[in-house]
């Protein structure tokens, strides 16, 4: 039987319900449905997470949602939420069972969400959703599902992050504006695997690799040689920027009908690196092992066999000794501007530029190291490390 439901709450178990979204959730007599789910107290319509698919019964009450097209990652059909179906209150249901939670992008064993049904043929959904839904009961699924794919492409973006280093690392994001990715802020990245997310159209922020990392005890910026943050695994939304020496991938996207992005190693290098596309814009990359060859003042910190992972930058040593605050390698202080700071003021800036020209080897490197892209091409990016 077709239907028309809006949630009432959710819960995490052991977490108390909330309702963080405005949800609705279309059903067809065919099997197909269709799950909404817009941000709340927002002035304008954005869309949160959206999904469709085909949803099954078995007995005694369990239903699997299969995924055919869903707004968060790029292979739907491995996603399958099961749930527990029991009555409710005031005629609601009550859902138990298995599902992505969107705050982590992991796996769920236990939720509950509320949903309450509505009636066919009503234009105005009752609570938030009144104002904020249009007439869902006259449109078909398939026109649903289409403007389901245009409302994924035109709000979120895909990011796939892939380790094609031959040894496992630990990848990071941190988030300067724009709002949270679909998946954590750390994780464990096997060699030559993958993972693909979603980010906000207007995302700000940086994604590095973490080596040699170990968050059985004191979790926190010191659980890996490089590249550690506050939070340990899953790096601190607030404070969890990374310690350097690291390798940035770096985003600025849809700025003024633009994105900006950049390979930088103004924190230092700990990693290869490279960004490409699926629209033909620039690829900026720095594909040499910097540390073996790193100068003497710069190179470090070191693995347990004694290999340096990490070379770091000019910046970073004044840093680390205090005299960050006036310097030429910096291009702070009395050296804050481009006219101030050339690149001949850095400190072996020719050794990162020689072996990354498209990389960012100091703050004003804009010319070689900036790249752009149209925004209106909803380009999709990928960050190798070791390419």
């Amino acid at each position: 039987m077709p239907s028309i439901s809006t949630r009432t709450s959710i819960r995490w178990l052991p977490e108390p319900a909330s309702e963080p979204t405005d949800t609705v959730v279309l059903t067809g007599k065919s099997g197909i449905f269709l799950d909404v789910r817009f941000e709340k107290n927002t002035n304008v319509l954005v869309l949160d997470w959206a999904f469709a698919g085909y949803r099954s019964e078995e007995p005694p009450n369990i239903t699997r949602f299969r995924h055919c097209i869903d707004s968060r990652t790029l292979t739907p059909l491995e996603v399958v939420d099961v749930g527990y179906n029991e009555p409710a209150a005031e005629g609601g249901t009550l859902e138990c069972g298995e599902m992505v939670n969107p705050a982590t992008g992991q796996m769920a064993r236990a939720f509950q969400q509320a949903l309450i049904r509505l009636k066919l043929g009503r234009s105005n959904l009752h609570g938030q959703l009144q104002s904020r839904v249009f007439p869902i009961a006259s449109l078909t699924m398939k026109s649903i599902a289409a403007s389901l794919v245009f409302a994924a492409i035109a709000s979120a973006r895909q990011i796939t992050v892939y380790n094609a280093c031959p040894f496992t690392i630990w990848p990071a994001t941190f988030t300067s504006a724009g709002g949270q990715p679909s998946y954590a802020t750390g994780w464990a990245a096997n060699e030559y695997t993958a993972v693909t997310f979603t980010v906000p159209n207007q995302w700000n922020g940086r994604i590095w690799g973490r080596r040699d990392c170990n968050f059985a005890s004191n979790p926190g910026p010191n659980s890996c040689i490089d590249g550690g943050c506050n939070g340990g695994l899953e790096c601190d939304q607030s404070t969890g920027t990374g310690v350097p020496p690291a390798t940035l991938a770096e985003f600025n996207l849809d700025a003024g009908g633009v994105d900006y992005y950049d390979v930088s190693l103004v924190d230092g290098y700990n990693l290869p690196l490279k960004i490409t596309n699926n629209v033909g814009c620039g690829e900026p990359t720095c594909g040499v092992d910097l540390g073996p060859n790193c100068p003497a003042a710069l190179k470090g910190p070191y693995d347990s066999t004694g290999f340096p992972v990490g070379c770091k930058s000019a910046c970073l040593v004044d840093a680390l000794n205090g005299n960050a605050a006036n310097s030429p390698n910096c291009c702070s202080g009395t050296h804050d501007t481009p006219q101030t700071c050339p690149s001949s003021g850095v400190t072996d800036y020719s050794y990162f530029k020689n072996n990354c020209p498209t990389a960012y080897a100091y703050a004003y490197d804009d010319a070689t190291a900036l790249f752009t892209c149209s925004a209106s091409s909803g380009a999709s990016y990928t960050i190798t490390f070791c390419p």
